[in-house]
């Protein structure tokens, strides 16, 4: 959009344009009309012979250059759109199940259907936490330990419910663990 103007009344003048001394006034196009420089006979010959001399390249030729100098440079790279994620993972299952027994195979099929797969990536994201595990573990062989030592010394009946109600208190104490960390985390690197 170019900026108007206004000049001796109603007159507009684009900012591009230039008045002269003798009030006669010249666009932007007409002064590079004007700067044009003029071009004769001679000059054309001139340039006529310069292409002449110019050695024509074979279509052949031209083929190879371009090849050669198009060796060493890579396609540009795009990232992944989930299409060509969903075909990478079709043809490398395919791949993979063309070496598994009939019953992998199988079971290879319904792991990875749609709807299964979906709802594993999400409980793996949510529910299913490595600090979970780690906690749980840990105080599942902490507390079996110390458990088992206590039954032989006193001469209770060692029950396995208490080594799986441990995991279960660990696992959901290393999910607060984890809760509590990232909130301060977040809290600390906002407050800075």
């Amino acid at each position: 959009m170019s900026e108007k103007l206004l000049h001796h009344g109603s007159h507009e003048v684009s900012r591009s344009a230039e008045i002269h001394e003798d009030g006669r006034l010249e666009t932007a196009g007409e002064r590079h009309e004007n700067k044009t420089p003029e071009i004769d006979d001679k000059t054309v010959e001139k340039l006529k012979d310069k292409i002449e001399q110019i050695p024509q390249a074979s279509s052949s030729s031209v083929k190879a250059a371009i090849d050669e100098s198009t060796k060493n440079v890579s396609a540009p790279k795009h990232p992944p759109n989930k299409a060509l994620r969903k075909v990478a993972l079709n043809s490398s299952l395919i791949k993979i199940r063309s070496h598994l027994g009939k019953s992998e195979n199988t079971l290879s099929k319904f792991i990875h259907r749609p709807s299964i797969n979906a709802v594993s990536e999400i409980t793996g994201k949510t529910l299913i936490r490595p600090s979970g595990f780690f906690m749980g573990g840990l105080t599942t062989l902490v507390g079996s330990l110390y458990y088992f030592y206590a039954s032989h010394q006193t001469g209770y009946k060692y029950n396995f419910l208490v080594g799986l109600l441990l995991f279960v208190g660990g696992f959901v104490t290393g999910l607060v663990i984890e809760l509590v960390y990232d909130m301060l985390r977040q809290l600390f690197k906002s407050g800075t």
